[in-house]
């Protein structure tokens, strides 16, 4: 495969979830090959004020607490993926502010939720995050456990939390803290099932204290995305000349010519008979 053609398949996914991904691999794939220090990216609150080292705040999510486990570690790309995709796909397409708007924040506080607790990483905090988050926007799906057992999405988070608890329970406190950021805002952003019809949909409120900001719409989505179309008025029935389209200012509209009007002809130049 061409570089092209990697290029083209990467931008066939959603810009959230490509750059997530990619930013999961080129982070943890050297730590995991021993050719960074994972001290590099961990996330040290005296270093980030002290020495202004930001880009912590982003790496630190990213790095597995447990580098000795590569299988993990993959498993987790998987859910990241599989499930942040669903995400972007039917819950934030074409809101993508709104998505970078939420995501900063709710990260922002899983970071303070655990500042107690001294995390280096949220990497397991940013997977709870995301699949709980995402088994309450589709809470109707089925999901399996290693392909071995079937079980609603919506009791997949609490699996997941009582592997992290088992494993230590300072990463499966991580975890739940994700799952408390997530449904916060869920609760902020989407108007649960009633109780007569628990298997509808959650629909998205129409006003929210977490939309996007102007500045970051304007950033984030092109200004022909934002561009009212132009207002078309009809005055009744008429066909331009041939290889002319109307409103082009003799430039050729380059189609077909068809009339659903009255053929006038050719035409005639003055003075000709």
């Amino acid at each position: 495969m061409s570089f092209a053609e990697l290029a083209a398949e990467l931008n066939k996914i959603p810009p959230f979830t490509r750059i997530t991904m990619l930013s999961a691999l080129l982070i943890t794939a050297p730590i995991m090959l021993k050719l960074v220090r994972p001290f590099h990216y961990s996330f040290d609150w005296s270093l980030i004020t002290g020495k202004l080292q930001i880009h912590r705040l982003y790496t630190s999510i990213f790095i597995p607490w447990r580098l000795d486990d590569p299988i993990k570690w993959l498993f987790d790309l998987f859910l990241l993926y599989r499930y942040l995709l669903q995400i972007e796909t039917k819950s934030y397409d074409k809101r993508l502010p709104d998505m970078v708007w939420q995501f900063f924040w709710s990260m922002a506080t899983v970071m303070l939720l655990c500042y107690p607790l001294h995390f280096p990483f949220f990497w397991t905090p940013f997977i709870g995050f995301v699949v709980y988050f995402s088994s309450r926007l589709s809470p109707n799906e089925t999901t399996s456990i290693y392909g071995l057992i079937t079980i609603s999405i919506k009791w997949f988070p609490y699996v997941i939390a009582a592997f992290d608890m088992v494993m230590s329970p300072m990463i499966g406190c991580g975890t739940i803290a994700g799952m408390v950021v997530a449904q916060a805002l869920f609760m902020l952003e989407y108007d649960a099932p009633s109780e007569a019809n628990p298997t509808e949909e959650p629909r998205l409120k129409q006003r929210s204290i977490l939309r996007a900001p102007n500045w970051l719409v304007r950033l984030l989505v092109a200004p022909e995305a934002n561009r009212p179309a132009p207002s078309k008025r009809v005055y009744g029935q008429a066909s331009a000349p041939a290889g002319r389209g109307f409103g082009d200012d003799g430039r050729g509209a380059n189609v077909a010519s068809s009339s659903s009007g009255y053929n006038w002809g050719q035409g005639r130049r003055l003075g000709e008979t």
